[in-house]
């Protein structure tokens, strides 16, 4: 069986067991994948031929970084054992241990300001979801996924059932997302999903999220991406310094193990400034 062929069987079944964002994720990662090793016989892929692979990706993007091909190889692998039944061994490479992004309350302010210059319900609709990301800390694919029978307006939770994990959830919103919330749904009629397009009234895509994003990004000025994960990082480093339980964190993020949480309670830049300022700076004085 060639790696093409065994790729597709791959798919087909993750289509079937995953999320859409995995199936999706793994359908880009393989496609490329396919590009090099979609020919060449299952049995024939060792070592050398992953190291040839990297080499190959490499050579293509220079910038390309581990953590990406680790996941090239990830799926490389799982197609190989699921599929054709053979186990290679290799290590995974080196990862840079990077800092979750965060955006700043200067840069929150400004996306809101713009959003609030305009009287129309596509930035009001786009300035909720993103007080919606700041609130939660849902992932982008489980913020779109909410209806409207999904909100408790009395007690200010929201109940996601289309998690990353499979596993249900409860999350909380605040009071001023509560207002902006009803206001939508009253003024647009929402009787289904939230997130729609107002014109063809349909759900967004993420990847339609993800262009507004780019988009509102280009028109403030803003240097760095806003994309959507940045406001699940910023909710998840806002709690922690606002010293929230990391258990408590864990739930609300939905993350199944505590060491994917763990990622947002080292101590950030804004205690270390307030701690130093506290300690150093005022001692010189």
């Amino acid at each position: 069986m060639k790696f093409s062929e065994a790729s597709s069987f791959y798919l087909k079944e993750s289509e079937v067991r995953h999320s859409k964002a995995t199936f999706k994720q793994a359908t880009g990662y393989l496609r490329r994948a396919c590009e090099y090793l979609g020919d060449i016989e299952c049995a024939e892929i060792n070592r050398g031929t992953l190291l040839d692979f990297i080499i190959h990706r490499r050579e293509i993007n220079p910038e390309v970084s581990n953590a990406t091909m680790n996941k090239y190889l990830l799926y490389i692998k799982s197609v190989l054992k699921d599929v054709a039944d053979i186990y290679i061994v290799f290590k995974k490479l080196r990862e840079e241990n990077k800092l979750p992004q965060v955006l700043s309350e200067f840069t929150i302010r400004k996306v809101y300001r713009y959003l609030d210059k305009s009287d129309l319900e596509e930035h009001k609709r786009n300035k909720l979801m993103f007080m919606m990301l700041l609130d939660t800390g849902l992932r982008i694919s489980e913020l779109l996924s909410l209806k409207v029978n999904d909100f408790d307006y009395s007690t200010r939770m929201i109940y996601v059932s289309k998690t990353k994990t499979k596993v249900h959830r409860n999350v909380l919103f605040t009071s001023n997302t509560l207002k902006e919330l009803i206001r939508f749904i009253n003024t647009n009629k929402i009787d289904k999903y939230i997130f729609i397009n107002l014109e063809s009234r349909r759900p967004l895509h993420v990847d339609s999220v993800e262009t507004i994003c780019q988009r509102i990004k280009e028109r403030t000025n803003i240097e760095k991406s806003i994309t959507p994960h940045k406001w699940r990082h910023t909710f998840a480093t806002n709690f922690n310094d606002n010293n929230g339980n990391t258990f408590v964190l864990q739930k609300l993020l939905g993350h199944s193990k505590i060491t994917s949480t763990q990622r947002y309670v080292q101590v950030s830049m804004k205690k270390v400034t307030e701690e130093y300022t506290r300690v150093v700076e005022n001692s010189v004085k």
